[in-house]
């Protein structure tokens, strides 16, 4: 019994050391709730070395007392693929005159080092009268030892 519980455990050992899994960690994050201003262009990070990135976009407001029907808040993030490729997707739009709620698909992407990801959101039709909520998740690819990542390098540092 002896020999079978060592046995065990010295498999569920070696099971975790030689098994690790890259994992997804969250590096940089937007959380904005109930603002009503304007964000310029603002840099959220600047990767330093090669390395692969996932990326969620979510934009919600309300519905304030005399909303004028054309006012919006509009978000957009922009980054430039590690090919050199922009990358944009399509800005997240909301309206003042009704409670909604958009959130672009998760995006995977290599980005090109020394060159940032920037996001902002601005005003438009009058749309300082009414409030946003904006999320922004940034996570990185990290795998456990640092001899083994995207494209043989080691996983990029922020500032």
């Amino acid at each position: 019994m002896r020999k079978a519980s060592s046995f065990l455990l010295l498999l569920l050992c070696s099971a975790v050391a030689f098994g690790q899994e890259p994992q997804w960690t969250v590096i940089k994050n937007v959380d904005v709730v109930q603002q009503e201003h304007n964000i310029f262009l603002t840099t959220l990070l600047t990767p330093t070395e090669p390395g692969l990135y996932r990326i969620s976009f979510y934009l919600s407001g309300g519905v304030v007392s005399n909303p004028r029907s054309d006012a919006f808040w509009t978000a957009t993030l922009a980054g430039t693929d590690i090919t050199g490729a922009r990358f944009e997707p399509a800005s997240l739009q909301i309206p003042c005159n009704q409670a909604s709620w958009l959130s672009a698909p998760s995006v995977t992407i290599a980005l090109k080092p020394q060159v940032p990801l920037t996001y902002q959101v601005i005003a438009g039709g009058g749309a300082s009268t009414c409030q946003y909520n904006l999320a922004i998740i940034v996570e990185q690819l990290l795998y456990p030892s640092s001899s083994s990542s995207f494209a043989g390098s080691s996983p990029g540092t922020l500032p």
